[in-house]
């Protein structure tokens, strides 16, 4: 025969005002027997971590932001070496305190356990940017309007160029001194800045010495009222019957030809010493 046991529920009320009384008198002879600062220190571990644990992570951001600075002043020695403490020595032993006197303080564990992935990630990012440091350069390609020019730049040898034989350099980022020199001619002098990555083209003319090296150029254009100029510099009015005549040391030349309403005409003519060289620009109309 089935009994049926009944269970009676017993409904459980707390009196917290005399469980509050009771963990004071407890409280009281931990601190008789053991000590009353003792009690206390322990009581105030949590709240010491989670302050510990504000140290480090102000620590951390005073680091990144000196980091950051000394990029920016482009010192990369100095830089490295923060990098490095931050990655040896401030992050592990923020991150191994974290991780054991963390758990005394649950509640701000996990923020400061992200915070600190945070800083691991920005070092990864640092990392990169101090590695580029050694790369702040560009490409400065450099032509001369005659052979055999010897290129210096900030009063260094580079090689040598020519109105086809182009000497290319890797710069620093900055600006610098190229100077073209050649026996018999005088230097060509110009101030160039290097972006990082840029890749910038720079034509060097040389003047001779001598009168008898010079030779002339006669501009015409199809288009009267072109505007003419010979290395960017200005040398007056063009047409088919007008024609812009100048004595210029032997050499090849940038010509262009500018006219509102019209493309720009772009030609390289040649300019031999002692002969006449003539040349006819073509203007195009805008569409």
């Amino acid at each position: 025969m089935n009994e049926i046991h009944k269970v009676k529920v017993v409904k459980m009320v707390f009196d917290w005002d005399k469980i509050s009384i009771q963990y004071e008198d407890a409280l009281k002879a931990w601190k008789t027997k053991f000590g009353a600062e003792i009690i206390e220190a322990i009581l105030s571990i949590p709240d010491t971590a989670t302050f510990i644990e504000f140290i480090y992570e102000e620590a951390c951001q005073t680091a990144l932001f000196a980091l950051y600075n000394a990029i920016r002043a482009g010192d990369k020695e100095t830089a490295r070496a923060i990098l490095d403490y931050i990655k040896l020595e401030l992050l592990p032993d923020a991150v191994n305190f974290v991780a054991f006197w963390g758990n005394l303080a649950p509640h701000t564990k996990t923020c400061f356990q992200r915070f600190f992935e945070a800083v691991d990630y920005a070092t990864q990012a640092y990392e990169q940017v101090i590695a580029l440091m050694g790369r702040e350069e560009g490409t400065l390609t450099v032509y001369a309007n005659i052979d055999e020019v010897t290129v210096y730049v900030d009063g260094e040898e580079k090689g040598t160029c020519g109105s086809a034989t182009p000497l290319k350099i890797t710069l620093p980022v900055g600006s610098h001194g190229v100077e073209g020199v050649k026996s018999k001619y005088y230097p060509a002098v110009r101030q160039v800045y290097i972006d990082r990555g840029e890749y910038q083209t720079l034509k060097l003319v040389l003047h001779p010495i001598e009168e008898e090296n010079k030779g002339t150029l006669i501009i015409y254009s199809d288009e009267p009222d072109t505007r003419i100029y010979i290395e960017g510099e200005y040398y007056g009015m063009a047409g088919p019957t007008t024609p812009v005549v100048a004595t210029l040391p032997y050499g090849t030349y940038d010509v262009e030809g500018q006219k509102e309403g019209y493309r720009t005409a772009v030609k390289h003519p040649y300019v031999p010493p002692g002969e006449t060289t003539v040349i006819m620009l073509d203007m195009v109309k805008l569409d």
